[in-house]
């Protein structure tokens, strides 16, 4: 599958570049231009992968998948610790659709996500008691801050002192942070793991904090459609968006666990016995991104990663081999469904996001009118089978869908499978996607002027939009010819 524009042929060619170049300290947006709007581990991760196996889609997207593999052996341990079914853990989080296809894309949320899991598990059993997990929480947070920077220790805040103030009180929870924590050496800890780097960037790219530090984690956040972005356009999603993006995520487990949550009160309530603190914890963890973004403008779907570990958990910790279900809770759900329905048609129809609420309503309307048909029974039925069978299948889909359709649509790379190198490449009547420099290893040029097309006797290449490339050869009264196309872009072999 190829890499897609813009965030996985970007970050993919940024890999390579590191690698070609030996630059190991500052990813580049392309040879003459440093990237500044994130931290390097992503970059690393995937240039390692090139180190190891050589310039391929395996090569960057292998490690982010390890990394994701890891982040579910941490969830796994972590359920075992505090009386949760470990491979129920494992499955939710495997067939999360937003965690399982981030594992295997090159981006920078399955790092962070990692990070924070660490940093998240290390901070619960340090307050159980454990000191040493103290030490391993604050070296999670400073591998986040290499991941996605300071912002990973906000997402971690949201979590952990409500977590805190509920256990202990408003005071308490200071006073417990500070006897429970090794502050001093942790925060020692975190600083040597990440400080290093962010000195030697801002010597290298005078700037550097300023830019990253107020544009990256204050404007995009707050300041809707930012203008400041070096590196692309700021998105612009209605306030509060973030509770649809998390519900799309998730599916289906999204619908799962609310179900679960009020069919189960009652054992809910025995199992804050059983595992004080656990639920309190876990809830407050997958919130976290919820509560930071929901007053954001700038986001994506992937900013709820983070709390997919905790979600997983969740529904592990709530799941029960049987549960009976009464006929009162089918009228329940659809009442609900068909309210939910009904507020998503009236969204849609205000906001320019109408394709994806929609399709919130149309899995409202379904469950409503499934919930319906069962109004008059009541019968067992086992959530967590029924939903791991059917996750894997949405999960093909999915991955079909992006494989034969959204990959070709969204990458040139069929544009250079069989192109000859020798020759130069020059991007007309538009810009030149980052799939496009990743797939000719660095060599194709976006076109300013026709006095780039000249002085190549060997031949060159011009790739541009299927709808404009035939009059640009004919304008210019080029002697080129048709070699092949893309859904998007033809390429020209010219002499």
């Amino acid at each position: 599958m190829p890499l897609m524009d813009t965030t996985e042929a970007r970050y993919g060619e940024q890999a390579r570049i590191m690698v070609e170049t030996g630059n190991w300290l500052t990813p580049m947006f392309d040879y003459d231009e440093p990237f500044l709007g994130k931290p390097p581990m992503f970059t690393w991760l995937s240039a390692v992968g090139i180190e190891v196996f050589g310039v391929s889609e395996f090569a960057v997207r292998f490690p982010h998948w390890v990394v994701g593999v890891l982040t579910i052996a941490l969830g796994c341990f972590f359920a075992k610790r505090v009386g949760i079914n470990p491979l129920k853990t494992a499955v939710v989080m495997a067939t999360i659709p937003v965690f399982s296809i981030s594992s295997g894309a090159v981006m920078t949320d399955m790092a962070l996500t990692f990070s924070l899991t660490l940093a998240m598990i290390g901070f619960f059993f340090c307050w159980r008691g454990e000191k040493i997990w103290g030490y391993i929480g604050f070296a999670g947070l400073g591998l986040a801050l290499l991941a996605k920077g300071p912002m990973a220790i906000v997402l971690m805040g949201l979590s952990v002192l409500p977590f805190l103030i509920i256990q202990h009180g408003f005071v308490g929870a200071f006073v417990q942070l500070w006897k429970r924590f090794p502050i001093i050496g942790g925060l020692v800890l975190m600083c040597v793991i990440a400080l290093p780097w962010y000195i030697l960037a801002e010597q290298a790219n005078p700037g550097f904090l300023e830019y990253f530090i107020v544009g990256e984690h204050f404007n995009r956040f707050l300041v809707s459609g930012w203008e400041g972005d070096r590196y692309g356009n700021a998105h612009d999603e209605p306030r509060g968006m973030i509770w649809l993006f998390l519900m799309l995520a998730a599916l289906p487990w999204s619908i799962v666990l609310p179900l679960l949550a009020v069919f189960r009160f009652t054992r809910l309530k025995e199992k804050f016995a059983e595992l004080p603190g656990v639920f309190v914890f876990l809830l407050f963890w997958v919130l976290s991104p919820l509560i930071l973004f929901t007053f954001s403008g700038n986001i994506l779907a992937t900013y709820v990663l983070p709390g997919m570990p905790a979600f997983a958990l969740l529904v592990a910790y709530l799941a029960e081999e049987k549960v009976s279900y009464k006929a009162t809770y089918f009228k329940f759900i659809a009442i609900t469904g068909l309210i939910i329905t009904l507020v998503s048609v009236y969204v849609a129809s205000e906001l320019k996001n109408d394709a994806i609420i929609m399709y919130v309503a149309a899995v409202a309307l379904v469950v409503s009118g499934i919930a319906f048909m069962f109004r008059g029974k009541q019968f067992t039925f086992n959530w967590f089978t029924f939903t791991s069978y059917i996750s894997p299948i949405i999960l093909i889909i999915a991955i079909c869908v992006v494989m034969f359709k959204t990959g070709n649509e969204r990458s040139d790379k069929m544009l250079f499978i069989d192109i000859d190198h020798s020759k130069p490449t020059f991007y007309v009547e538009g810009g030149r996607p980052f799939s496009g420099q990743y797939y000719s290893f660095g060599q194709a040029k976006r076109m300013y002027t026709l006095d780039q097309l000249e002085g190549h006797e060997n031949g060159y290449y011009i790739v541009g939009p299927n709808e404009r490339i035939g009059n640009f050869v004919e304008k210019y009264n080029l002697s080129c010819t048709f070699e092949v196309a893309s859904p998007k872009r033809s390429r020209y072999l010219c002499q």
